[in-house]
């Protein structure tokens, strides 16, 4: 489903969408990958006021319907930046959903090729199954009790390119 995203595949998408929730699934691939995109985006950045920055950045180039609530969206890159804590006000079900417009928002914003989100979801796919094989969590796992909801049945809005 993501990479039918990705790619503005929206019959691809809406096929995958439909099976997505008639599994109830939670997109954990996604989540693991947008915790790698976050580090490889912020990973060494000092001042946090960058985040802040970064989400007043998307949301002055979103439409007012599709901005995201940058409280909530600068917790949870912050949370994925080694903060756990300041991302517990956020109800897990609007969690999954910032998570999820983020991980699109840094595959533009990183200025992501085609063939290194297939990278970045393989190797998601692959510590998903090492840590699954260790019996340890995931410590960025966004535990949500219900699905991801993906909007209004509707892809994601994409920064424009450069």
């Amino acid at each position: 489903m993501l990479r039918a995203e990705i790619d503005g595949d929206e019959v691809q998408w809406r096929k995958y969408l439909d099976e997505y929730r008639a599994e109830g699934g939670c997109l954990e691939i996604m989540q693991v990958a947008f915790y790698m995109l976050t580090q490889r985006r912020f990973g060494r950045v000092k001042d946090l006021r960058d985040v802040m920055r970064f989400v007043n950045r998307i949301n002055h180039l979103a439409p007012p319907e599709e901005q995201l609530p940058p409280r909530e969206a600068e917790a949870i890159l912050r949370r994925a930046l080694g903060e756990p804590h300041i991302a517990a006000t956020v109800d897990d079900q609007a969690a999954g959903n910032i998570t999820y417009a983020l991980f699109f928002v840094l595959v533009d914003d990183l200025q992501l090729a085609p063939a290194a989100v297939d990278r970045l979801l393989l190797g998601a796919e692959q510590i998903i199954t090492q840590v699954e094989r260790s019996g340890a969590p995931l410590p960025f796992r966004v535990d949500t009790g219900s699905a991801v909801v993906i909007g209004p049945d509707k892809m994601q809005r994409r920064l424009p390119k450069d």
